[in-house]
């Protein structure tokens, strides 16, 4: 649990919000065709970039790993904003896997649609 009383929990907090919208982009692209993908991949790819600025002022001692990460997420979007193919109605636009739905349990963010993992080939 966070001590909110320490003086970095301010900046927890605040780094979970990069982390929290880009997972909420994630919910967004996998409905979108190529054309919005492209805007919504742009915005994953700023809040890395601040979550990285951001993580260099506070986070120092984790920086290295910090980076390590969101490069990788940064490449994998890349990845999929290249990603055009055809998909069925209701599937993932990206991977045309069946999209999953499930209650958050958080009554202002309500159900909430989840494709596979897109993961790369190696």
């Amino acid at each position: 649990m966070i001590d909110i009383n320490h003086p970095n929990s301010k900046f927890i907090f605040e780094a979970s919000g990069y982390t929290a919208r880009i997972k909420g982009l994630c919910q967004i692209y996998i409905k979108q065709d190529f054309e919005n993908r492209k805007e919504t991949f742009e915005k994953m790819e700023l809040e890395c970039t601040n979550l990285k600025i951001f993580s260099e002022k506070h986070f120092k001692e984790n920086i290295i790993d910090i980076n390590e990460i969101t490069d990788e997420i940064i490449s994998e979007i890349r990845i999929l904003g290249g990603i055009n193919d055809l998909t069925e109605d209701g599937n993932c636009t990206v991977c045309n896997s069946k999209l999953n739905t499930f209650d958050s349990l958080v009554k202002e963010v309500g159900m909430v649609d989840w494709s596979c993992f897109h993961i790369k080939n190696e």
